[in-house]
């Protein structure tokens, strides 16, 4: 038996399906997107994103970090920026005065 937050194995078109499901605030257009997680500040992909729950129908399905230790929810994840664009940033407020 499944402990409640053992990850399940999905078929990749099931696996893609559950995380357009579960987290409506991204298209995920594949499981080769990714996202970073504020929490842990690692990048994952879809590939890595785990879906849990649901055992015996006694808990939801929902998604987590698969980082070890790591408790986030697609609430903490956000689309990564490009290191480039991080130093035309910081660029643009050291000449702003910012």
């Amino acid at each position: 038996m499944l402990s409640p937050s053992q990850p399940i194995r999905l078929a990749v078109e099931d696996k893609l399906a559950a995380l357009r499901r579960l987290d409506r605030g991204r298209p995920w257009n594949s499981l080769d997107d990714q996202l970073y997680c504020t929490i842990c500040k690692s990048v994952i992909s879809g590939r890595q994103i785990e879906v849990v729950g649901g055992t015996n129908g006694l808990r939801a399905l929902h998604l987590k970090c698969s980082t070890p230790g790591c408790l986030s929810t697609p609430a903490d994840w956000i689309l990564p920026v490009k290191s480039d664009t991080v130093r035309e940033i910081d660029i643009l407020f050291r000449d702003n005065g910012a």
